[in-house]
């Protein structure tokens, strides 16, 4: 499961904070390099789009997901706070 918790990450990076965020960013997670030359900025939209099919959104990212095509926003496994747009999962 992703860590929401600041300062640590978990099955991926950590989603404290994540949107308004460059995809790639966090000095200590290992990113797959086709992620962080996409130059996505996380929004609620394309964190959807990521979680539906990954490698539609960034192609040969190294993501292990397979991809969840049906979660969307209200549906999927994660879901916005009202307080300051983070992600809960």
């Amino acid at each position: 499961m992703p860590s929401v918790e600041r300062g640590s990450n978990g099955v991926g990076p950590n989603l404290a904070g994540l949107f308004e965020r460059k995809a790639g960013a966090l000095d200590d997670y290992r990113y797959s390099p086709a992620l962080k030359r996409s130059g996505l900025t996380w929004t609620a939209k394309n964190l959807d789009d990521f979680v539906a099919d990954p490698q539609k959104l960034v192609p040969a990212t190294a993501c292990p997901m397979r991809g969840m095509p049906n979660a969307g926003r209200t549906r999927g496994p994660h879901r916005l706070s009202a307080e300051g747009g983070e992600v809960a999962w």
